[in-house]
């Protein structure tokens, strides 16, 4: 092959070659993840009029994203439920709505009644930070620059 005929001159000391995107080291998948999540809003616009725009247009978004959004990672919580500790008393209140509204025929096999999905387990805090301390802010921090 032609690129196996090349490969010697380059020594030792020759850079590792990357064939695909995800192998990439400074790769940031939360981010662009977050960046799909984000262009996939309906309400996302062709192009931002302004800086004041986007901005208020992300504040929303982030409203939204942290306080409405229910995920299916998080046992469909949204992550304001899960940061402050919610949690826990949102799927119990589910729990007793989906006992009320389970009504099984009167049959001799009767199907196991439905369950909530289970809240993984540490999602409250996140890595380094001490227990029992919560901060504020569910994304990220605002840039000094910003403001």
């Amino acid at each position: 092959m032609f690129v196996l005929r090349h490969r010697p001159p380059l020594g030792w000391n020759a850079p590792s070659r990357s064939h695909s995107r995800p192998k990439t080291s400074n790769d940031t998948p939360y981010s662009e993840a977050h960046f799909k999540t984000t262009k996939y809003m309906s309400d996302y616009p062709e192009r931002f009029d302004s800086l004041a725009h986007a901005r208020e247009w992300f504040e929303a978004f982030i409203a939204y994203y942290n306080h409405e959004h229910r995920h299916s990672g998080i046992g469909w919580h949204t992550p304001a439920s899960v940061h402050f500790g919610t949690a826990e008393e949102v799927r119990d209140q589910r729990a007793v709505t989906l006992a009320e509204a389970y009504d099984p025929p009167p049959r001799t096999l009767r199907p196991p009644p439905p369950t909530t999905p289970d809240t993984p387990a540490g999602m409250d805090q996140r890595p380094g930070q001490a227990q029992g301390t919560r901060t504020t802010n569910l994304i990220a921090s605002q840039p000094s620059h910003w403001t």
